[in-house]
């Protein structure tokens, strides 16, 4: 993970405005196409799969500006209160960054159960934020978020790590036509 990461760190600025790209169209499927592939109205967040793939791959400036721009636009099209999102996805990219220079996460497996802890604790951190606003959440209603969306996430991460390793082929599709 160390060696990819120098290495992305060396290379241009196109693969991270691709992968603005690539966040922007995974925000879209999935307040869109998502919803066919909901399990008791539960659907995993692509948004902090990505999340977590570029808070691995950038420096902390981009991971940063990435985790800024997913949480405004899981804001915009999501239905949480007062910008949450905005500000505990930039949190979290910090943290996973600095977690990501202590340890080794180069596994796709351990990637697959910090994007499920993530999930876990962003959503909790979330109910906690609506409680605290006077919104109340059925309990049932909240486990099924917390574990089901938990256990969905992790399933569709390797889908996601596929579509941003897209960024890299793209990156170089354009280097070629330069």
């Amino acid at each position: 993970m160390l060696k990819r990461r120098v290495e992305n760190e060396r290379k241009g600025g196109v693969k991270k405005w691709i992968f603005l790209f690539v966040i922007v169209i995974l925000c879209l499927s999935q307040v869109t196409l998502l919803n066919r592939f909901s399990i008791f109205n539960v659907r995993p967040d692509f948004l902090l799969a990505v999340l977590v793939i570029g808070s691995l791959d950038f420096d902390l400036r981009w991971v940063l500006i990435l985790s800024i721009f997913a949480g405004m636009l899981k804001d915009i099209f999501g239905a949480s209160p007062v910008a949450v999102n905005t500000v505990l996805f930039p949190l979290w990219g910090f943290l996973l960054h600095k977690l990501s220079r202590l340890i080794n996460i180069d596994e796709i497996l351990i990637q697959m159960v910090l994007v499920s802890i993530l999930f876990f604790v962003h959503n909790i951190f979330t109910g906690l934020i609506l409680i605290s606003l006077g919104e109340l959440i059925p309990l049932g209603i909240f486990m099924r978020i917390l574990f089901l969306g938990s256990f969905l996430t992790a399933l569709f991460f390797p889908l996601v790590l596929e579509i941003t390793k897209l960024t890299e082929l793209a990156k170089r599709r354009i280097k070629v036509n330069l």
